[in-house]
């Protein structure tokens, strides 16, 4: 019931803090979220020199705002082929977007939102409904893996060179 009277709420008018208590006021899919965990059971990030902490424990933290391409880069490859990352902006009030990535999934005949910098897992419809998303692409789960595969097995040695004066500037300073 509360989530048909969300999607019937209009949203134009509320702020970012109003938009993610909106969200986060419905229970998560007790059910998504255990797939969720045992998808990413084995999935560890090292944020800070923190030692490594799975990615729904740093995501309970609040440890992955401002770090969704590379969290949601990392996470897709534990996903099904089909399930995506979606990116554009996420609308935060009437006058602020919010540039933005989060995965894309389906369980039990659902389509998911799970975007763990926001701590959010919730039905697309209503993820989309609330922040009113303007999506401008999308990367598949087969498609992240894929490049991943491909760019282990073709390195690219990357050269910079540095410019005199960067090299004297650099030089310029004493290091104890």
């Amino acid at each position: 019931m509360k989530k048909e009277l969300l999607m019937m709420q209009n949203v134009s008018s509320l702020d970012e803090f109003e938009r993610l208590d909106l969200i986060r006021s419905l229970e998560p899919d007790q059910n998504a979220l255990e797939y969720l965990k045992n998808r990413l059971q084995n999935l560890y990030i090292e944020i800070c020199r923190n030692d490594g902490l799975n990615i729904i424990e740093l995501m309970d933290k609040g440890l992955l705002e401002g770090w969704c391409w590379q969290t949601t880069e990392s996470a897709i490859v534990f996903f099904e082929d089909s399930d995506y990352i979606e990116r554009g902006n996420l609308k935060f009030s009437q006058h602020r977007n919010y540039w933005h990535s989060w995965i894309c999934f389906k369980f039990n005949n659902n389509f998911f939102v799970f975007d763990p910098c926001l701590q959010i897992l919730v039905e697309q419809c209503i993820f989309n409904h609330v922040f009113e998303v303007s999506v401008e692409g999308f990367s598949t789960a087969k498609d992240v893996r894929d490049d991943l595969i491909f760019r282990i097995n073709h390195p690219q040695k990357k050269t910079y060179t540095l410019s005199k004066e960067f090299f004297l500037f650099f030089h310029s300073f004493e290091l104890y």
